[in-house]
């Protein structure tokens, strides 16, 4: 192996230290977190039954709200981009733009899908779901109507991450611009998601794409020492946790992880600036490790391409319990929006008010609007 930089021999020192570094856990402490997410959230599971259609009615839309043409409630609808139009895209909540991917581009965010009357409604909620919940409810609604569009800036997670991907399995020493364009041409091969803009982009979308993404990888190679088959790196690593026979789900998509089951290092890549919201991001991903392994991982880090920098947490009992009760009281309160409740004007909303973002709601703790719909409280947001 060549001589490492300084950043990269800093990597190797944060991230390679041996699992004796860390007190041993209870090998019961992934059926027990499973079993104490169960318990927690038992009460909401039967709202995530579609109830019956009241008498006189021409269906069993829930909360009475009219399905669209696609089979979806203008409400319902609203929350089903979250993950997909900002992770797909590679926008994080915060400063920080994401490298990675989409948490799960192929299921529905944290709205529950529509059903017929008794069955159970689908729901898949993710690390973002879980970030603005906790952030700010009113603009949660807000934000996960908003309809997405690729742009060379939506796109370049996307390909960035698809590029890194190639270079842990290329063999020989490929230029960042050789991976882009591999990455933009296989992605191309797929006729839905990304795949269909790339095709249709234009030649001066498709420069400021390579551009940017070429900037991101060569970002990486510069930061990241080569990653040696015995580390185990794999990137865009799905984890998925299911309650209800599947009414739940509760999952993500890691940038890059390394090591085995038990040792394992689970890393997010970002650019941009630091937010609170990137660690807890991080725990719930190491506790949904915990949960579908039965064994956590040693340590977790936010990678700052831009800063040449880690912020890395090793995984104890304690910030797994955390991050659980974090997660309890965000998919409580999402599965209560979603069937009708009101947003709270959060410390995040306060910040983008006196940013200039029009936010008309009171700053307290009471509910927004006095109680106003899920409806209003949207149409109030974006006003």
């Amino acid at each position: 192996m060549d001589r490492l930089n300084a950043a990269q021999q800093a990597v190797i020192d944060l991230l390679g230290r041996s699992a004796s570094d860390r007190e041993p856990l209870p090998a019961s402490l992934g059926p027990e977190l499973h079993d104490e997410l169960v318990a927690a959230l038992e009460p909401w599971s039967d709202l995530m039954v579609a109830p019956p259609p009241s008498p006189g009615s021409t269906g069993g839309t829930p909360d009475g709200l009219a399905h669209d043409a696609t089979g979806g409630s203008a409400d319902d609808s609203m929350a089903v981009a979250t993950d997909n139009r900002h992770d797909r895209g590679g926008v994080a909540a915060g400063d920080g733009e994401v490298i990675g991917a989409v948490d799960n581009p192929a299921a529905p965010a944290a709205a529950g899908t529509p059903t017929a009357p008794g069955e159970r409604r689908e729901m898949w909620i993710g690390k973002r779901n879980l970030a603005m919940i906790h952030g700010c409810e009113a603009h949660y609604l807000a934000d996960v109507g908003n309809t997405f569009r690729w742009t060379p800036a939506s796109a370049r997670g996307v390909v960035s991450h698809k590029a890194i991907e190639l270079l842990i399995n290329w063999r020989g020493e490929p230029t960042p611009a050789q991976l882009v364009d591999e990455a933009i041409a296989r992605l191309c091969d797929s006729l839905k998601g990304v795949g269909s803009y790339l095709e249709a982009m234009t030649e001066g979308e498709r420069a400021e794409l390579r551009g940017l993404t070429t900037d991101r990888v060569t970002k990486f190679l510069d930061c990241f020492p080569p990653l040696a088959a015995r580390w185990r790196p794999v990137t865009e690593s799905s984890a998925v946790v299911e309650l209800w026979d599947g009414a739940l789900k509760l999952g993500g998509k890691a940038d890059l992880t390394l090591g085995a089951v038990g040792q394992k290092v689970i890393i997010d890549l970002k650019s941009g600036g630091t937010a609170g919201a990137h660690r807890e991001d991080l725990r719930f991903y190491a506790l949904l490790e915990t949960i579908r392994m039965g064994a956590p991982p040693r340590k977790v880090a936010t990678y700052y391409l831009d800063q040449a920098r880690a912020h890395a947490e090793d995984i104890r009992e304690e910030v797994l319990h955390t991050a659980l009760r974090r997660t309890v009281d965000g998919v409580s309160r999402i599965i209560e929006l979603e069937r009708g409740g009101s947003g709270l004007i959060g410390v995040h909303t306060r910040s983008l008010s006196r940013k200039g973002t029009r936010c008309h709601f009171p700053r307290s703790g009471s509910p927004a609007g006095g109680g106003s719909t899920r409806s209003e409280l949207v149409r109030r947001v974006q006003s």
